[in-house]
C-alpha cells in the first residue's frame, strides 16, 4: 500500500516519521507479522507492506472455491480469475493439495 501525501502540502522528513509511527501503532495492534513501514520523503510517500495478510486471505479464498467445485480446478480458477498453472501454482505453494 502506498500512502500518497499532498504534493502541494510541505511534509517534512519529521511529518511523514509522525504519520509513519500512526500507521505502525495500529499495524501492530492488528499483530501482524513482520511489517514493513518505510517513508520516502523525497516523493512524499509512506509505503506499507504486510506480510502474510494477502496469503491468509488468498489461501481461505482457494480453499472455499475448491471446495464449492469439489476440487474441479479448472472451475476453480474461472471463477477465482486467474489462469489454471496459476492456480496449480499456488495450491502447492500453499499445501493445500488434496488429501
Amino acid at each position: 500500500m502506498r500512502l500518497n501525501c499532498s504534493r502541494s502540502s510541505n511534509w517534512t522528513e519529521a511529518n511523514l516519521e509522525t504519520v509513519k509511527t500512526v500507521i505502525s501503532n495500529r499495524v501492530n495492534i492488528q499483530g501482524v507479522s513482520e511489517p514493513l513501514i518505510y517513508t520516502k520523503p523525497e516523493s512524499n510517500q509512506i509505503i506499507v507492506e504486510l506480510p502474510g495478510l494477502k496469503d491468509e486471505a488468498e489461501i481461505k479464498a482457494i480453499g472455499k472455491t475448491l471446495e464449492r467445485t469439489r476440487w474441479n480446478r479448472k472451475e476453480a480458477a474461472r471463477l477465482l480469475n486467474i489462469s489454471y498453472k496459476a492456480l496449480l501454482y499456488k495450491i502447492r505453494q500453499y499445501g493445500l493439495e488434496k488429501l
